[in-house]
């Protein structure tokens, strides 16, 4: 298992716990440099990510072996058309151009909801044929739950799934869902470990959105305490015991922000069944997409 470098921070201001806003340009180069000296391959992207793959671009340079993943531009329609077809592939070329590549690793689904609307048959030959004439090497799609991930094998089989996995959010893990994916041959890798940084928060500061789950963030807050652990080296020690999992995807601000997260994932950790305690099911805590 490996880190792998999250851009959305790259391209606008990203994430509950950043209070620094997009990263500088200059800061970009210090991280792409940091993690392509100590191992990173992954980084992830999207063409909703702003001006992400603009700045990702102009940072890498043509001898870097990073394999870079993006994401299709999501359709707003009732139903997929060829004019949405049409759009869908010039926002990847255009995706290819900012990020100064002829190909990439891997496309991805952002929406899978995308793959439940008539026409998406259309979309899965559109990116079955970007595999044809090489232009990736894998496509799949991102998910935010075991249900949605069931649904979308019904009409997709992906090479490559992006699943939410933290602390709180262990559906994947704890309904065996994570084991069948890997034995299935799929390439898993885990996002939103810290929560969009919620888990890393001050306390105080959660609390200031979050102040109903406050006995969930005591638990862990509790849990940390007890096995002398920072928050962070919690939440990467309960992923990286998944040997399933290809690569965690983590979004940083800074090369500092990165350094500690390689230092952390060092970590000794108790065992997954001591983190079974901290599970949650509530929707509107595990899922950002319902956050007020």
């Amino acid at each position: 298992m490996i880190l792998g470098l999250g851009t959305a921070q790259f391209g606008m201001n990203y994430g509950i716990s950043n209070s620094t806003g997009q990263v500088k340009k200059n800061e970009v180069e210090n991280i792409i440099k940091y993690a392509k000296n100590n191992g990173v391959s992954i980084i992830d992207s999207a063409y909703s990510y702003g001006d992400s793959e603009n700045v990702l671009g102009a940072a890498l340079f043509s001898e870097d072996k990073f394999k870079i993943i993006s994401k299709t531009a999501v359709i707003d329609a009732k139903y997929i058309s060829d004019e949405n077809i049409k759009n869908i592939d010039i926002a990847f070329r255009r995706t290819l151009q900012k990020l100064q590549k002829k190909s990439i690793y891997a496309l991805l689904v952002h929406n899978c909801d995308n793959l439940f609307i008539p026409g998406h048959k259309l979309l899965v030959k559109l990116l079955k044929s970007y595999i044809d004439t090489g232009l990736v090497e894998k496509i799949g799609v991102s998910v935010y739950s075991p249900k949605e991930y069931l649904a979308v094998s019904k009409v997709f089989n992906p090479d490559v799934v992006q699943i939410p996995l933290n602390v709180l959010d262990q559906r994947f893990f704890q309904t065996g869902l994570l084991e069948k994916l890997c034995n299935d041959g799929i390439e898993i890798h885990a996002r939103s470990v810290f929560l969009q940084g919620l888990l890393l928060m001050d306390p105080l500061d959660r609390l200031k959105n979050f102040k109903e789950y406050s006995s969930t963030f005591n638990s862990f807050d509790k849990f940390c305490n007890q096995h002398g652990l920072k928050r962070i080296e919690a939440c990467l020690g309960f992923v990286k015991q998944m040997l399933e999992i290809k690569s965690i995807i983590v979004g940083v601000t800074t090369k500092i922000e990165l350094q500690e997260q390689f230092e952390a994932i060092s970590k000794l950790v108790p065992d997954l069944d001591s983190y079974q305690c901290l599970a949650s099911n509530e929707k509107a805590l595990i899922d950002p997409r319902e956050w007020k």
